[in-house]
């Protein structure tokens, strides 16, 4: 669990996921943390998944799907490779080696998804 929260802030250093296009304020009201009890620490081999998103360029990638599936576009039909997505849109070499670089500090393994826009990890509590 000290690895987990020593992580946190170089995880949250690494990755801002962006706000969606079209994203609303939700006023949940006050948090109350009445009758909460410690429940102890969490049990052993106990496993959390993250999942990471890099920085993307939403707009453009979004730009580019709309332009595809517009049938006045001249780019119509042309949807975008894979290998075009990581280029363009993906994140670059150095920042997804510096996620991977981060979690195997903690002995953890980073996988990062073939558009190069979001890291998995699991990490043992």
């Amino acid at each position: 669990m000290r690895a987990l929260l020593a992580m946190a802030p170089v995880a949250l250093a690494l990755f801002v996921v962006g706000p969606a296009t079209a994203s609303t304020s939700i006023n949940y009201g006050p948090i109350s943390h009445k009758g909460l009890t410690n429940a102890g620490p969490a049990p052993t081999g106990l496993k959390l998944s993250l999942q990471l998103g890099f920085i993307a360029n939403q707009s453009g990638i979004s730009n580019a799907v709309k332009a595809a599936s517009n049938p006045a576009s001249s780019s119509y039909g042309k949807y975008l490779s894979m290998s075009t997505l990581q280029s363009k849109y993906g994140a670059s070499s150095s920042k997804r080696n510096g996620v991977i670089n981060a979690f195997k500090k903690y002995s953890n393994t980073a996988k990062i998804d073939v558009t190069h826009l979001r890291a998995y990890v699991t990490q043992s509590i």
